[in-house]
């Protein structure tokens, strides 16, 4: 039997996100494919991004308020990125904003499917943070229940949040193929990593044609207590030490596939923050995807658990 929660059950689970914002141009073709070395006809969008924002977004929109640090530019673009954050149910009670600094930028080229092609990155300012910041959050670090981290983060950085996350759930998101190596020293400290099937290989150090099957093998002796690897159109797979769920995506074509993955791993901590039993986190994490792929933004402005539930994944 199941049933519709009109407003989803109060938590109080702490969750603090630590990674990139910064702003996305996703250009789009008007076309299937893109003709490569011509000019081609599309749509430009001006939108809020970066892994560790598009999560804290998504988690904000579906009612966990959590803490987001960062670092924002102190011009029209940075106060944008904020203004996204606080207008999405985020906090921002320790972000850092540095005086006459630009907003960290990404620019994507997708076809005329949603597929992207190539992207470009101006990361500098995620780049500058040091683990002297780490003093000053430390309060923040030890108050919270959850972390959820992006490979965006310098790895010293990294190293620097790792050792104060002893007994702390925590949650990390690869990124990119070419970030994907700074978690490897940690990934016994990992509880729930989100990686594609190419970070998945960097990771394992196994070649371009390792399957699902064999980078499992391969990651699960690392410690990582549960792992979510997606392979775009053909669905993800989450697995636990016991457990195992693949799910495929439904026929819709996708709007932009933009955002899909970090709305994924947003629905994982969405459920571990309701303590829902493991296919049931998976469903909520697949819905909360699928809903994403259907629209232009990284994050989809009418998310909500409420909608969730009544039309993908209701509460059993």
């Amino acid at each position: 039997m199941t049933h519709i929660p009109d407003k989803p059950p109060a938590i109080s689970k702490s969750i603090l996100v630590i990674g990139g914002a910064n702003i996305d141009v996703v250009a789009m073709s008007a076309h299937g494919d893109l003709v490569l070395e011509e000019s081609n006809k599309g749509e430009v969008d001006f939108g809020c991004g970066g892994v560790g924002r598009n999560i804290a977004e998504n988690l904000g929109r579906l009612g966990l308020a959590p803490q987001f640090i960062s670092v924002f530019g102190d011009d029209m673009l940075g106060q944008r990125l904020r203004q996204s954050c606080l207008d999405g149910g985020v906090r921002l009670d320790h972000a850092i904003i540095r005086d006459g600094a630009k907003s960290d930028s990404y620019v994507s080229i997708h076809d005329g499917r949603g597929e992207m092609h190539v992207a470009l990155h101006q990361m500098g300012l995620i780049d500058s943070l040091t683990p002297a910041i780490l003093d000053a959050i430390d309060p923040v670090i030890a108050q919270a229940d959850a972390l959820v981290l992006d490979a965006n983060l310098p790895v010293d950085m990294l190293a620097g949040i790792f050792v104060r996350t002893k007994d702390k759930v925590v949650f990390c998101d690869c990124v990119s193929a070419l970030k994907a190596a700074k978690l490897i020293p940690f990934l016994d400290q990992i509880t729930c990593l989100k990686a594609n099937m190419n970070e998945a290989r960097v990771l394992t150090s196994l070649g371009q044609d390792a399957k699902t099957d064999v980078l499992l093998r391969a990651l699960r002796p690392t410690g990582v207590a549960q792992i979510i690897m997606s392979d775009g159109a053909n669905g993800f797979v989450a697995v636990t030490q016991s457990d195992m769920v693949t799910k495929i995506p439904d026929s819709t074509q996708a709007v932009n596939v933009s955002g899909a993955g970090d709305a994924l791993l947003a629905g994982f901590v969405y459920g571990w923050a309701h303590e829902m039993a493991w296919a049931a986190r998976v469903d909520f994490a697949h819905a909360v995807a699928q809903f994403t792929l259907s629209s232009r933004k990284a994050v989809h402005p009418d998310i909500t658990a409420a909608y969730i539930h009544a039309h993908y994944a209701p509460v059993s």
